[in-house]
């Protein structure tokens, strides 16, 4: 324990900040983000419109032919960053709702998320519920800290003016709040171009009217708190992605849930078998580190161990721990409802339903049904609940799976919730009170 104390003073001593960025699909976030990028890395080649020549910043995330094509993003894609502070990893999230899983996978591990909406007020109306799906991911996902970025104030309609800004502001207020944000985690709400770089590293002289930060200012005044339990706790990481590297060993890459990880360490997989392996180096933004802390976004090279023997979603952790099957796991949840409407036909006993753990999915089979009164009940109609109501449920796997990755919320907030979708919309947030293992 004394060495990885000292270690994670060391890893302290350079700030990491994961930084994950939201909206709606046409809202300008990855014009945002590569934008930002493009002003802290000033190397990067930008490409441009071969017609209006005007750089195209988006095409510095935006690097599948397909995502080019459509003018969207599909997957999630990371860059980094630095300034003389801060070290970033951005991550630019899908926001069109059929990569809704993508978006949950790229914002795992995040510790801010940076809201890019259209200042045109019609299209925020037209999606609330994307914004609403959104809000709820990042605050059950444990992202404490948020910046709202109101982008294209230089369009023809707005001319920098602050009335359609105000507007923004104030439904958007109103979103986050009933979703359960505090005024304190709102860091700020900033009216920017994405295309001409207002108000991103320099104060707009257009928009004088506005006397908060920028957003690179405001990024590197955000201070990211874990509690001392949590650092104290053995090494844990969900692997968010896998990387063969040629003539060397399999490098996963994933944040770091709790405790710390240090070279030379030995580490237990749990995916169709319990592996044993040890962390041959730490890569933390490109660079090489001795230990990583919690919170930081790291890859590790691990020891004897093929790409193929691994998956997206199990978990790295200092501890073994026997496999159990996911057929014979039975999860007694809280499930936070997220719409009034949160299905066609409401819940009902025996129903199947979607599931996501992190960064895994699953099917559900609903066993027990006990509605807000407290009262089991064979079926629950959407009429009979509203947002933000509570009914608890049992759960089972519908198919046969192996590692299951979850714990209860108490043990780790991270792994101990996961998402309800149905028909394409996010219904709920499952809250793990106990995990019941059948013989």
């Amino acid at each position: 324990m004394e060495k990885s104390l000292q270690g994670a003073a060391a890893a302290q001593s350079h700030r990491y900040l994961n930084v994950a960025f939201l909206g709606e699909h046409a809202s300008g976030k990855s014009t945002v983000a590569g934008h930002l990028l493009k002003l802290l890395k000033s190397s990067l080649t930008v490409q441009s419109d071969k017609i209006t020549k005007k750089p195209l910043y988006a095409s510095l995330f935006d690097t599948l032919s397909e995502e080019r094509s459509l003018g969207m993003t599909i997957n999630f894609h990371q860059a980094y960053a630095q300034t003389a502070n801060t070290h970033f990893q951005f991550t630019d999230c899908p926001g069109y709702p059929k990569y809704f899983k993508n978006l949950l996978r790229g914002l795992q591990g995040a510790q801010v998320a940076v809201f890019v909406l259209d200042v045109n007020g019609a299209c925020f109306e037209e999606c609330r519920d994307q914004l609403t799906d959104q809000l709820t991911a990042c605050y059950h996902g444990q992202v404490d800290n948020l910046v709202v970025c109101v982008n294209r104030m230089d369009h023809r309609e707005v001319q920098w003016e602050r009335t359609q800004y105000d507007e923004i502001v104030s439904e958007f207020r109103l979103v986050a709040y009933k979703i359960g944000y505090k005024e304190d985690q709102i860091k700020a709400i900033i009216p920017i171009s994405g295309t001409q770089g207002d108000n991103l590293m320099i104060k707009s002289d257009r928009m004088k009217w506005y006397e908060g930060p920028t957003l690179i200012k405001v990024l590197e005044q955000v201070k990211v708190n874990y509690p001392e339990e949590l650092k104290q706790k053995p090494f844990m990481m969900i692997v968010k992605s896998i990387h063969r590297v040629p003539c060397a060993e399999t490098i996963v890459a994933g944040v770091v849930l709790q405790g710390s990880v240090w070279k030379d360490m030995e580490v237990f997989i749990n995916s169709t078998r319990c592996i044993s392996t040890s962390v041959k180096s730490i890569q933390a933004h490109c660079k090489s580190i001795a230990e990583a802390s919690v919170g930081m976004s790291v890859g590790l090279q691990l020891k004897n161990l093929q790409a193929y023997e691994i998956n997206v979603g199990d978990v790295v952790k200092q501890q073994a721990e026997p496999i159990v099957v996911k057929s014979k796991i039975k999860i007694t949840a809280s499930i936070v409802i997220n719409r009034n409407v949160f299905t066609k036909s409401g819940l009902f006993k025996w129903q199947k339903i979607n599931g996501h753990f992190h960064l895994g999915q699953a099917t559900f089979k609903i066993e027990k049904l006990i509605n807000k009164e407290g009262v089991e009940v064979a079926q629950i109609v959407p009429a009979a609940v509203q947002q933000g109501d509570i009914i608890t449920c049992q759960l089972s796997f519908v198919q046969s799976c192996p590692s299951f990755q979850g714990t209860t919320a108490t043990e780790n907030p991270q792994l101990g919730k996961f998402i309800l979708r149905d028909y394409g919309e996010l219904i709920g947030v499952g809250v793990i009170n106990e995990i019941l293992n059948s013989k």
